[in-house]
């Protein structure tokens, strides 16, 4: 922190140059001018008062010295050296002076001090030598002027040896400080001020030199050094955030079109604007001084390659994919200069080409790789002319940008390396291994090493191949490229391994986890046997647990939570490398958080909670963040357990209470409490509908006080929607769900397209009224139904009625009490048929349609025979519709409900069981459907003559057994899918141990089986003779 102090003082003493230029940047990024030296930026220094006697290069510390001093100190130590005057080296006995460690050590602990006062005293001593007033133009003779180009050395080796970027470290914190005090900061140091005072110093030369001064000579090496630093500013990151990370807050400037641009672009592009400024300069004077070399073209493009590079900026892929299109303008203006004959200097070589493909490379480019092949032909085609030219001149022409040796393997792999990065997906592996093979076979024809493909080559192969869309095709290619590799006699290593296991962990193959699996044991045994290079490292026991975690099995959550303990058993032998880290306990969150059993969501849930006492306990540095919280919290808000909402609810307020102790990278967003409303739509519990409400009322309130990004949104409300109507609270929970879709409404007309109603939005408030049992829950939803259509007929696709809709006002009709309700069942069911046979494809009736209204026929409680007469028939036709339409075909719900509407419209001794069930249950053995609901309605419903006909084959000659439906052969029940619901929560409390719960399971079979229960009575009666 003192060096931080003393940094901020000296800046408090004067204003950095960067107060005026920054401004100039903002607004125009960078001037783009004919001449060199109207083209570059004056430097003004503020507040502070003219002094001759202001440090200079003279009197620069250690580092900085200038040219005449560094002179002075290599003749010194050549003296040394020989032992001559001068030497501090002396010798007691003919023994060397041990080295002092108490002084080794006292430097390296006054490191941030030393820091601090070298740039200290360059900014001080850069301050003086451009103020023009103390120097006027003309004035730096004699020698004098060496010195700016002493000070430009000295900002280039200030960039080089990271100096810079620790000057940035010691001033975060103070600049935190102001920003927390609501200080506005007089510091504007950033990554751009080294580049932006170097091209100040070389405007301070210019003007020396227009202004008279003969003792100023500008040559090409001084404008290098500016292209240089703004090529490293290019390259560099973003602000020091207060921890040395870097912040790219304000990283972002506005172009001459009002277009928002990076600064590392804008420095990119600078540097390219100082290098055709020289050529322009060089063309108008003919001053050989002035000609760019090879050094300025390559400094050039590597600027413009290193802002394609550079991800962490908020300009996105636009900016990446500019900066890699003018590193291509560059090197076509390049081969221009040279064919013209206009600058040899010019003339692109390998390296030029290689750049250009490499900013395509890391820019992300959708078509990157066939961007970067193009470049590469022309840098084959001009190899070849080159040798041809040569050949005829009988001479080795050589280049100045970088001789042309042709394409070498560096050039290829770069090549590889584009097209396995780019944004479009089609076709990437295979033009990835068309490469490779192409390197093979020009190795097979020339053996020439500089082509022949390395690891390197193999691996960003595999890369690529990591990127098929066809299900495992790419990990198989990948894992054969491996074998080709090994085969080849190239030894992989563990980024070649890696690579292979990404393809793996990526397939959605159900090989993957085996597969991945098996490749981490064979980097193991290697590692073993001697191969430390494909040793495992944490990138791949990490990809092996988002391979069990993309399985979606609950064995690969165990084997991913077993890989994990595995990780932190290696940190606790002292292999702090493999220690797991936050992917590492996410991904196997994730994997428990998908698993394919009921109790997944309660293992996420405890692999959460041991990151989090781990962390209290001070065993781990890992906190967990967001996304840890949101996973944990979307499985509990799938998860049938009893408990799965209060859990959901404490971890948002967990994470509200880490948000306010000041932890943001935990801080929940709407997609948590939607989550949570969610858990509470799904527990069915009473009160959960309020709960989900007063959970949308708190992101309403945390909106409005400076958090708008919880605004709820359409998702948040439907949730609520859902849980009032989920909620058993009859006609108080429909009347709430239709309030707040009313609120819906209100926010939408008002503007706020975030809260729109949708069709789930009208069909969360049907479920609720149809569930509600009141009596006008039937003209309810038809009327939320026939506004629906009105809605979507005005144009509004958003709530278009569709298949749910019909089928809940279907349910809505069946639990009434109205009397024909079958009849109006079917004509909705003939409603639908006839606007999907219309074109309407979204009202296609499907098999719950059909359940639904026999479920009306089974419910239809009469006392006048035309109406029951009515309903049956109704009963009878749909199943026989359903039986023979395209629609699909029935179930055992189906075959259960036909025989419960049966049961109740018609009398035990009806002669139309034998003509009419009797062939549907046939069928339904047939279909293998026969389900306890079909099972239930024959022991309780059916002639006792009937039940022994069509059950004789599983009851037999004891007709004191009682049937089950695991009695059933598995034929009579293949296509049955029984939900089982809640009932396996029954009892069970979340958290409790799987020992625990088997053991209170057993208990409770065991006592249920010695229990015998009413409908178990009623069956043994009837089949007693």
């Amino acid at each position: 922190m003192p060096a931080a102090l003393a940094i901020a003082a000296a800046i408090v003493l004067y204003s950095t140059h960067t107060t005026t230029t920054a401004f100039q940047h903002k607004h125009n990024i960078l001037p783009r001018l004919s001449r060199p030296s109207s083209h570059l930026t004056p430097l003004s220094f503020a507040d502070d008062s003219n002094n001759a006697d202001a440090p200079t290069s003279s009197l620069s510390p250690r580092g900085f010295d200038s040219s005449k001093d560094r002179a002075n100190n290599n003749k010194a130590r050549n003296r040394r050296k020989k032992g001559g005057a001068g030497s501090n080296s002396k010798k007691k006995n003919g023994r060397k002076r041990r080295p002092n460690t108490q002084s080794n050590n006292r430097k390296a602990m006054e490191s941030d001090r030393t820091v601090a006062e070298r740039y200290t005293w360059l900014r001080r001593a850069t301050k003086n030598l451009l103020d023009g007033e103390v120097f006027p133009p003309g004035s730096l003779v004699k020698g004098k002027w060496h010195e700016l180009s002493s000070m430009m050395l000295a900002w280039s080796r200030l960039v080089k040896d990271g100096t810079f970027d620790r000057v940035l470290e010691l001033l975060a914190p103070h600049k935190k400080q102001q920003e927390e005090q609501g200080q506005q900061s007089v510091d504007s140091t950033n990554r751009l001020t080294p580049a932006l005072i170097i091209e100040g110093l070389l405007k301070r030369v210019i003007d020396e030199q227009e202004a008279g001064n003969t003792d100023v000579v500008v040559t090409v090496d001084l404008y290098n050094m500016a292209i240089e630093a703004w090529a490293a500013a290019a390259g560099r990151s973003g602000k020091r955030g207060s921890d040395g990370a870097d912040d790219d807050r304000d990283t972002t400037t506005t172009g001459p079109g009002g277009r928002g641009t990076s600064q590392t672009l804008a420095a990119a592009r600078r540097a390219g604007d100082i290098v055709r400024s020289l050529q322009t300069a060089y063309e108008v004077s003919g001053n050989e001084a002035l000609r760019p070399n090879s050094r300025s073209f390559l400094d050039a493009l590597g600027a413009f390659t290193r802002a394609a590079s550079y991800t962490s900026t908020p300009s996105s892929a636009r900016d990446r994919a500019s900066a890699a299109k003018e590193a291509e303008k560059l090197l076509l203006w390049m081969e221009d200069l040279a064919i013209s004959g206009k600058n040899q200097d010019a003339a692109p070589g390998t390296v030029a080409y290689s750049l250009a493909m490499d900013a395509y490379a890391k820019s992300r480019h959708m078509d990157a790789g066939r961007k970067a092949e193009a470049i590469f032909r022309r840098l084959e085609s001009a190899y070849l002319l080159e040798m041809e030219s040569a050949s005829q001149k009988d001479d080795k022409m050589e280049s100045q940008a970088g001789r042309n040796t042709g394409p070498n393997k560096v050039c290829y792999n770069i090549l590889i390396n584009a097209y396995s990065r780019q944004g479009r997906r089609g076709g990437v592996f295979d033009s990835a291994e068309r490469i490779l093979t192409e390197m093979e076979q020009r190795f097979e024809e020339t053996s020439d090493e500089a082509i022949r493909p390395d690891v390197v080559s193999y691996s960003s192969t595999i890369s690529a191949m990591a990127r098929a869309d066809r299900k495992g095709y790419g990990a198989v290619r990948a894992e054969n490229t491996l074998n080709r590799m090994e085969a080849a006699g190239i030894v992989p290593n563990t980024i070649t391994f890696n690579s292979c296991l990404k393809c793996w962990a990526r397939s959605r193959d159900e090989r993957a986890p085996s597969r991945a699996e098996a490749l981490v044991r064979r980097m193991e045994e290697l590692d073993k046997a001697g191969n430390p290079n494909v040793r495992p490292d944490r990138i791949s026991y990490n990809t092996l647990i988002h391979a069990f975690a993309n399985a979606g099995k609950a064995k690969m959550a165990q084997r991913a939570e077993a890989t994990l303990n595995r990780m932190e058993k290696f940190a606790e032998e002292g292999n702090a490398e493999l220690s797991p880290n936050l992917f590492s306990w996410n991904s196997c969150i994730e994997a428990w958080s998908k698993a394919d059993v009921s109790y997944s969501a309660e293992k996420a849930y405890s692999v959460l909670r041991r990151l989090i006492l781990l962390q209290r306990d001070g065993k781990t540095e890992i906190n967990a963040d967001k996304f840890s919280f949101n996973t944990v919290i979307l499985a509990l808000s799938r998860s049938s357990a009893p408990e799965a909402a209060v859990r959901a609810e404490e971890l948002l307020g967990l994470m509200e209470k880490a948000t306010a102790r000041g932890i943001p990278d935990v801080q929940p967003d709407l997609y948590s409490y939607s989550s949570v409303i969610s858990a509470w739509s799904r527990s069915g519990k009473q009160g959960a509908g309020k709960r989900a409400e007063q959970i949308l009322e708190r992101m309403e309130q945390l909106s409005q006080s400076g958090q708008p990004h919880l605004k709820p949104n359409s998702v948040s409300f439907n949730a609520a929607i859902d849980a009032w109507a989920k909620s058993g609270e009859g006609t108080l929970g429909a009347r709430r769900a239709e309030q707040l879709l009313h609120r819906m409404e209100d926010i939408y007309a008002a503007g706020d397209q975030s809260a729109k109603p949708t069709a789930n939005s009208y069909n969360a408030v049907l479920s609720a009224w149809a569930r509600s049992g009141t009596k006008c829950a039937y003209w309810k939803a038809e009327e939320l139904v026939n506004k629906m259509w009105e809605r979507y007929e005005s144009g509004d696709s958003d709530v278009r009625p569709d298949h749910c809709s019909f089928n809940t006002l279907i349910n809505a009709i069946s639990k009434s009490e109205r009397e024909g309700k079958a009849e109006k069942a079917l004509r909705v069911l003939r409603r639908m048929d006839k606007l999907y046979q219309g074109g309407y494809k979204y009202a296609r009736p499907n098999e719950m349609t059909y359940t639904s209204v026999l479920n009306s026929c089974a419910f239809t409680f009469v006392e006048n025979d035309l109406s029951k007469r009515k309903a049956l028939d109704v009963a009878i036709f749909t199943l026989e519709e359903l039986q023979e339409s395209h629609y699909g075909s029935p179930n055992h719900v189906t075959y259960g409900m036909f025989l419960k509407a049966c049961a109740n419209l018609m009398s035990i001794d009806d002669e139309r069981w034998q003509r009419i069930v009797e062939p549907v249950i046939w069928q339904c053995r047939r279909d293998g459907c026969v389900g306890e609901l079909v099972l239930k309605q024959l022991q309780n419903s059916a002639p006792e003559h009937l039940y022994q006909n069509l059950l004789d084959d599983v009851v037999g000659r004891d007709k004191m057994t009682v049937l089950k439906f695991s009695d059933l052969p598995e034929d009579w029940k293949c296509n049955v899918r029984e939900k089982r619901g809640r009932a396996q929560w029954k009892g069970r409390r979340l958290g409790q141990s799987s020992p625990a719960r088997a053991s209170a399971a057993a208990t409770a079979a065991a006592a249920r089986g010695r229990r015998t229960t009413t409908t178990q009575v009623r069956v043994v009666k009837k089949l007693q003779p």
